[in-house]
């Protein structure tokens, strides 16, 4: 079953929120912001953004969010404990008595855990866009969409009430559950495959699922925990290097156009207007459209975003963004994918470049279910960046181009080839980690040609399927 990542981090937030909804004072914060392995935020209930501590507390009409290279760990008191997932969002709202506590998933994913039960007088809920979740003494995940949400519970269990005034239903460890807008809960077991990573390196996780009786052999690979293994966490975890970096400087001057929300954004894009030697500027946040974003063949062209920064499209059948002869194209700070239902499928890629010259993806995360990360018959040069979890290749050339991968991480793809080139085309890769991907072979040619030109320096290849 596809995990959607957005979801999870918000779950364990709540879930540590609630520990200590005790405070009767209802003043003092009891919800703690331990530390981050990289970028995270938080507001205030004037949604002012301030600096972050560890150890800082949090509030009630608080907001704390990670970047899409970063976890966040928080606590109330040692038995409660929480970690949210890259590209997380939550909302904080608690009583004046300080018993009762709601967190709003806005999106990303929560691990939580809360090893004592809340008492009598004391409630803590999640709020998804189709459902509240009502914890008591429970260790889990729950992941949010805009038309969906999954939760699943590996310990104690929960009760789950339909916003639309429809079914409720108790879930019970072991299983998971989905809600779609208009639909009843769908209920089903879940295994160690259906466990994202993020949770699985919690070392609490290994021990519940060993509990529940799962064979943790089922997974991808054979588990480790944080502490044994530091380097075995997700491909956005700035440890991994993949820390965003600067802003690259070619030194020709742009028109830099601030772009205000999606609707520009959509707007600027179909105007017809030339492009040529502009820096499009991105905020925080989600950048949805239906049939995909277009770059035609425009030159000096860049679109930065901040790391938070979400360029999805809610078709399967159409790519994420491509572009047609464009020159001298970046793409930086992104996050690029399809958005939708778990049960549907995509048909098209994530990025397509064709008669392109001087492509550069720096500091993105492009994840699937794409068929494809990345499809070219250009040079195109990838840095500081994540290819994970497409449903055929990383990527596939359809001509005698260069793709030049430079500290990235291809991780946990589908499919029968993990890169595939056409006759005479070239993978470089220079301090890259390839692992975890469940192709059966590494490398094909595109047709009955010959495979490939490959150069690896200084790479890690680990617990893929050919291996």
């Amino acid at each position: 079953m596809k995990k959607t990542s957005i979801i999870l981090s918000v779950l364990t937030m709540a879930a540590l929120l609630m520990a200590g909804c005790g405070d009767d004072s209802g003043k003092a914060a009891t919800m703690r912001f331990l530390r981050a392995d990289g970028e995270a935020w938080i507001s205030d209930e004037e949604q002012k953004n301030l600096d972050v501590a560890e150890g800082m507390s949090l509030y009630s009409g608080y907001g704390v969010g990670t970047s899409a290279h970063a976890n966040a760990w928080l606590t109330l008191d040692e038995a409660t404990t929480a970690k949210m997932d890259f590209s997380s969002e939550i909302g904080i709202k608690r009583s004046e008595d300080g018993k009762q506590l709601e967190v709003d998933v806005k999106s990303g994913k929560m691990y939580f855990n809360l090893a004592e039960p809340l008492k009598d007088d004391e409630s803590l809920d999640i709020e998804t866009s189709t459902m509240t979740v009502g914890i008591r003494g429970t260790a889990g995940w729950v992941e949010s969409h805009d038309d969906y949400s999954i939760v699943a519970i590996l310990e104690g269990h929960v009760a789950l009430t339909a916003k639309n005034g429809g079914d409720s239903v108790i879930l019970g460890e072991g299983y998971m559950a989905t809600l779609f807008h208009g639909r009843g809960f769908e209920v089903e077991q879940f295994s160690t495959k259906d466990v994202p990573e993020f949770v699985m390196n919690e070392e609490d996780t290994v021990h519940m699922l060993e509990t529940l009786g799962m064979n943790l052999d089922a997974s991808a690979n054979d588990t480790e925990t944080k502490e044994d293994s530091p380097d075995s966490k997700l491909p956005y975890d700035p440890k991994a290097g993949l820390e965003l970096p600067e802003i690259p400087d070619d030194g020709i001057a742009r028109e830099v156009i601030e772009v205000a929300d999606n609707e520009a954004f959509q707007s600027l894009l179909a105007s017809g207007r030339d492009l040529s030697n502009t820096e499009i500027r991105l905020g925080d946040g989600e950048y949805k459209s239906d049939y995909g974003l277009a770059i035609g063949a425009y030159e000096n062209v860049s679109i930065i975003g901040t790391g938070k920064t979400r360029i999805v499209v809610d078709n399967g059948g159409a790519t994420v963004l491509d572009s047609y002869g464009s020159k001298n194209l970046l793409l930086y700070g992104l996050v690029l994918g399809h958005d939708i239902p778990p049960m549907d499928e995509c048909s098209m890629g994530v990025l397509s470049f064709f008669g392109c010259e001087n492509v550069s993806v720096v500091g993105c995360d492009i994840y699937g279910c794409g068929l494809v990360g990345i499809e070219a018959s250009s040079d195109v040069t990838i840095t500081d960046s994540v290819i994970r979890e497409c449903s055929y290749s990383a990527v596939q050339t359809y001509s005698d181009c260069t793709v030049h991968f430079v500290n990235s991480i291809i991780q946990d793809n589908d499919g029968p080839y993990l890169f595939v080139g056409a006759e005479g085309s070239k993978f470089l890769f220079d301090d890259c980690t390839i692992q975890g991907n469940h192709s059966n072979a590494e490398f094909a040619p595109m047709s009955d040609g010959m495979e490939p030109d490959v150069t690896m320096n200084n790479t890690t290849e680990k617990n893929n399927a050919w291996q």
